[in-house]
């Protein structure tokens, strides 16, 4: 028990550093950016990198959440995990090559095309890595994956500058991007051991997909909900205020994605080893929870009060209209954030089903409701939709988990009164 509570906390220690250390790096090279690119450029990379993660999240298989839940050795599972990741990489290269065109007169800009292109290359990046770095996760040994994680980081900064300063276009992000993702796939073979090779096995396939087809479910449904955003407001209120969006939206995430990261890193890991122990499991969650709660709304107050002065100061004067959507933005990002525990202790306990109805309940939210909102009341329409959908997710989530551990409301209101 010393030992894994040990574990947990060098994990949280070391998650930390990365998380911080790798947004702060990826913050400096946006901050960078947004003074030498204009709106438009942001919108264009906006609208690729959303067809970009959608068509990963659209094909996500959940082995590497089926391989960490997974109790025991998992050696026999890595090949053929790792070849059904290269073959949907190199089918999704294909695919997205060849629909850049399309997507491109779907906007009626030819740079948007071109982009694409360019950014499809990532798929096979992505695809090669060696999935012997999922045991950094398992065993917690989070320092290496701290490593894994900046120093690509690093890898794009060094290249963005550069390029930012001579291309001046969004071809500067897209090279700086391509930079990290081959940077992370030598390093991937460089820190682990394992040498994936092409096996394709259908029983350890099928077992994986039991677990797996629920992530893969959620996925599909999250692919739609994060990224089907940024690609609505480029047709439906332009590229140019779609960059206005993606400065607001990553100031309204900034800290929740680095704390993000941190609980996911080495939350889900410790829940999964205690998904057989229900006092532990409960203790943990509200220890955490109640964390979660104090941290995250003072952020979201002092981003409300000091939305124009973050905005001006880090980016420019240029984008300060980002600042008024940042105002009800960090209202979503606050919601979203607070339900990310409850969603990770539902996989952790075998029970990614429920977060697929969740999340599929939301989605249709967010469907029926972004057209008439955005239709009367603008892009603050847009925003209230989303609180709306992420206050749903929210609160059904958190519901099921107090039902499930027997938590009582009093457990989750006192964090909330506190910290306010």
């Amino acid at each position: 028990m010393d030992n894994i509570k040990s574990k947990i906390k060098k994990g949280f220690f070391w998650a930390g550093l990365g998380s911080v250390g790798g947004r702060g790096i990826q913050f400096a090279s946006d901050v960078i950016l947004s003074k030498l690119l204009i709106p438009e450029d942001f919108g264009l990379m906006a609208i690729g990198l959303a067809v970009l993660n959608i068509s990963e999240m659209l094909t996500e298989t959940g082995f590497n959440s089926a391989l960490i839940q997974k109790q025991g050795d998992i050696k026999k599972y890595l090949n053929t995990a790792w070849t059904m990741e290269f073959m949907k990489s190199a089918s999704l290269f294909i695919l997205i090559f060849l629909l850049a065109d399309p997507i491109s007169k779907f906007y009626n800009i030819q740079s948007v095309s071109e982009v694409i292109k360019g950014i499809s290359i990532l798929f096979l990046l992505r695809g090669l890595r060696n999935v012997g770095i999922i045991y950094f996760r398992k065993n917690l040994q989070i320092h290496k994956q701290v490593a894994l994680d900046i120093l690509p980081s690093i890898v794009q900064l060094i290249v963005v500058i550069p390029a930012a300063h001579y291309l001046q276009n969004v071809w500067a992000i897209i090279f700086s991007v391509a930079a990290r993702r081959a940077s992370e796939l030598i390093l991937s073979f460089i820190m682990h051991h394992h040498r994936p090779r092409f096996e394709f096995n259908f029983l350890l396939f099928k077992e994986l997909f039991q677990f797996g087809k629920w992530i893969f479910s959620v996925s599909i449904i999250s692919a739609i909900r994060k990224n089907f955003v940024p690609l609505f407001v480029g047709k439906y209120f332009g590229v140019a205020i779609l960059g206005y969006f993606n400065r607001a939206e990553l100031l309204s995430i900034l800290l929740f994605s680095v704390l993000n990261e941190v609980i996911w890193k080495v939350g889900y890991p410790t829940m999964s080893h205690f998904q057989s122990e229900k006092d532990k499991l409960k203790k943990f969650y509200l220890d955490l929870f109640f964390i979660i709660i104090y941290l995250a709304i003072p952020i979201s107050g002092s981003i409300y009060l000091f939305n124009q002065e973050l905005v001006t100061v880090i980016f420019s004067e240029q984008w300060l209209q980002s600042a008024s959507i940042l105002k009800t933005l960090i209202f979503a990002g606050l919601i979203s954030f607070s339900g990310t525990l409850s969603s990770m202790l539902m996989q952790s306990i075998g029970k990614p089903k429920v977060a697929t109805k969740i999340s599929f309940n939301s989605i249709m939210i967010l469907l029926i409701t972004i057209f008439p909102l955005s239709h009367f009341m603008g892009i603050s329409g847009l925003v209230f939709c989303l609180i709306i959908t992420n206050s749903y997710s929210m609160l059904h989530s958190l519901i099921f988990v107090m039902k499930v551990m027997q938590i009582q409301i009093s457990k989750v209101i006192y964090p909330i009164l506190f910290s306010t």
